[in-house]
């Protein structure tokens, strides 16, 4: 079975492949395409939830399903807005695994250090 651990592996193993071919993955800029990205995440959530839950019409399931996406957007909630606010105001998270090198390494890769130092 394919596990988180391996997971985060081959996805820095293929951005590492990325940058030695030269290719750069920037930040999206575009507007449009910010829209379109969320856009498909929502439809891809909404379509996952669906099939589930025509797989398993039980209220246990659909009861399940929203505990854990509600636990889900709590958890993001707190990874991107109450670090930043309320824990390390010096730290800006690029995504969920500079969260995870900063909440398991202690790595804070900021341009200012913090004054807890």
């Amino acid at each position: 079975m394919f596990n988180s651990r391996q997971a985060i592996h081959s996805f820095t193993s293929c951005r590492r492949i990325l940058q030695i071919e030269g290719v750069t993955v920037g930040d999206l800029k575009n507007p449009k395409v910010i829209w379109l990205k969320g856009a498909l995440f929502l439809g891809l959530g909404f379509l996952s939830a669906a099939l589930l839950v025509l797989r398993h019409p039980e209220f246990t399931t659909v009861f399940l399903l929203g505990i854990a996406i509600w636990s889900f957007c709590r958890a993001y909630y707190f990874a991107f807005y109450v670090i930043e606010k309320y824990i390390d105001s010096t730290y800006r998270f690029a995504g969920l695994m500079d969260f995870l090198r900063y909440a398991f390494g202690g790595e804070n890769n900021s341009d200012t250090e913090s004054d807890m130092d």
